[in-house]
């Protein structure tokens, strides 16, 4: 709710999955909206699309996404539903979307099992000002 913007005692839409890859476990996702957008989603909309999907289906324009990336080790029932042990290492992602006026619309937290997952990133190639060709 403090994410979001909105008072402690603020309702909330949470929604929690398990994905799947191949048939098997591959994140834990929890998803938060404010009760003003998660009224009008139904758990078929969230069965059949990406909350990115359905956003601008209720006027939402997503701006921004300020993702962070940790590691944590997981709980008893992280574990279980994850297909591991309790104390795994898991890739832990914390989503927060804002809309294009700025004001944060959704929430989200991923958990990826380590075992199976590997995150690359690419930079750029370095700009470079004032080298001197000689």
């Amino acid at each position: 709710a403090k994410t979001l913007g909105l008072p402690a005692d603020a309702e909330v839409l949470r929604v929690a999955r398990l994905n799947l890859a191949d048939g098997e476990p591959f994140a834990l996702v929890t998803v938060w909206l404010p009760e003003t957008l998660g009224a009008h989603v139904s758990r078929a909309d969230v069965e059949r699309a990406t909350f990115y999907d359905l956003l601008p289906l209720h006027g939402v324009e997503t701006g921004r996404i300020v993702q962070t990336l940790t590691a944590t080790a997981a709980a008893r029932t992280e574990a279980r539903r994850l297909g591991g042990r309790s104390g795994d290492p898991l890739l832990a992602c914390r989503r927060v979307t804002y809309d294009r006026s700025g004001a944060a619309v959704m929430v989200s937290e991923h958990r990826y099992p380590a075992r199976s997952t590997a995150l690359e990133v690419e930079f750029p190639a370095p700009h470079r000002t004032g080298v001197s060709h000689g």
